[in-house]
Formats: C-alpha cells, sequence, structure tokens
C-alpha cells in the first residue's frame, strides 16, 4: 500500500499502529489535535514547515518494508504450514491405514460369528417350526374330529326336533281345523236362524201394515160419511 500527499490525517492514522509516531518524528506534535483529523497530509506539512515529498517517502519506504517484512512472514508460515501438513497428513494416512486394517479385521471375525450365530439361530428355528407343524396338524386333526362329531350330534338333535315340532304342528293345524269347522257349523246355524226370523218378521210387519193400512181407509171412509151427513 502506498499513501499520497492528499490523504487526511485522520485516515494515515488508521493505516498503521506505528503512524503517529512517524508524523510526530518527523515534526507533527499536534496530530492529536481534533482539528488536524480532518487536515490533509500536504496541509499540515504546510503548517509545520515540513518537506511533504520527503515524508511521503518516508512513509511509503516504511510501509514498503513493514509489507516486504510480512510477506516474507507469511512465507515463512506457510512454508512451516505446509511441512507440519504434510507431515500430519502422512501420520494421518498411516494411522488411517492401520486403523482400517483394524477394521478390516474386526469386521471379518464379527461377520464369521455372525453367519454362525444366524446359521445355528436357523436351526433352532427350523426344529421348532417343524415341532410346532407337528403339534398344529394334532390339534386340527383332532378339533376336526371333535367338530365332526359334535356336527353329526346337532344335525341328529336337530332332526329330532324337526320331527317333533312337525308332529305338534300338524296336531296344532288340525286341532285349528277341527274348531274351524266347528265355529263354522254354528255360525251357519245362526245365519239360518236369522234368515228364519228374518221371514217372520217381514211376514208379520207385512200382515201388521195391512191392518194399518185397512185402519187408515175405514178412517177416511168415516171422515168421508160424516162431512156428507153435517152437509
Amino acid at each position: 500500500m502506498q499513501i499520497s500527499k492528499e490523504m487526511l490525517i485522520g485516515e494515515l492514522l488508521q493505516v498503521d499502529e506505528n503512524m503517529a509516531q512517524i508524523l510526530m518524528g518527523a515534526g507533527m506534535h499536534c496530530i492529536g489535535c481534533p482539528s488536524s483529523q480532518m487536515e490533509s497530509l500536504e496541509e499540515a506539512c504546510m503548517v509545520h514547515g515540513i518537506p511533504v515529498e520527503k515524508l511521503v517517502s518516508v512513509i511509503n519506504e516504511y510501509l514498503a518494508q513493514k509489507q516486504q517484512e510480512g510477506d516474507a512472514y507469511l512465507n515463512q508460515k506457510t512454508e512451516e504450514g505446509n511441512t507440519y501438513l504434510a507431515q500430519k497428513t502422512q501420520e494421518g494416512d498411516a494411522y488411517l491405514a492401520g486403523k482400517k486394517q483394524d477394521g478390516d479385521n474386526y469386521l471379518a471375525g464379527r461377520q464369521q460369528e455372525g453367519d454362525a450365530y444366524l446359521a445355528q439361530k436357523q436351526q433352532d428355528g427350523d426344529n421348532y417350526l417343524a415341532q410346532k407343524t407337528q403339534d398344529a396338524d394334532t390339534y386340527f386333526s383332532n378339533k376336526h374330529t371333535e367338530a365332526d362329531t359334535y356336527e353329526a350330534e346337532v344335525q341328529k338333535r336337530a332332526f329330532d326336533y324337526d320331527s317333533k315340532t312337525r308332529t305338534a304342528a300338524d296336531d296344532y293345524a288340525q286341532q285349528v281345523r277341527d274348531n274351524l269347522e266347528t265355529q263354522t257349523k254354528v255360525i251357519e246355524g245362526n245365519i239360518k236362524g236369522l234368515k228364519q226370523f228374518e221371514t217372520e218378521y217381514r211376514a208379520r210387519l207385512t200382515d201388521f201394515l195391512g191392518q194399518l193400512v185397512n185402519q187408515v181407509s175405514d178412517s177416511n171412509n168415516y171422515d168421508q160419511e160424516s162431512q156428507d151427513n153435517n152437509d
């Protein structure tokens, strides 16, 4: 980085921590004054009678030296870092290779143990399944026989119940038919009696009406005769 005479004092002081010491060494003892912060380097040199070009050259030489020292320090640390990184990379690769080998060996051992355990459990499972299959087949056969026996017994009971129920139903139906026939005969007798009563009632009513008509006729004749006699 390089500075110019147009830069403000306040900007110069922020460029480097030793900038104040350089300015004071050149004869600027008032850089702490707030008003001086807004002066350019050229204006400050003019006030203090300092050759601005010479001061700019001094400051730039200082900054160039600092940059060179920084670059050298950076290069040194970069080289040291690269060397350290290469060493640690080598150590890491060796460590990783060792751990990979250990991991491969451990995995192979555990896989072998797992395969043996799986084979044993598969054998145990097959034996258990065979035993349970046999037990289930035996249980199914026994229950199938029990179910067939129960079904035959239920069918026999149902047939017996059906026969008894049909017989009882037939007896009840015959009883109902006999009662209906008896009631029908009674009703027919009642209807016959009602018809006979109706015939007799009609005859009596006709006779009564005839007598009534005769009485009315006789009454009308009597009234007519009485009227004729009065005339």
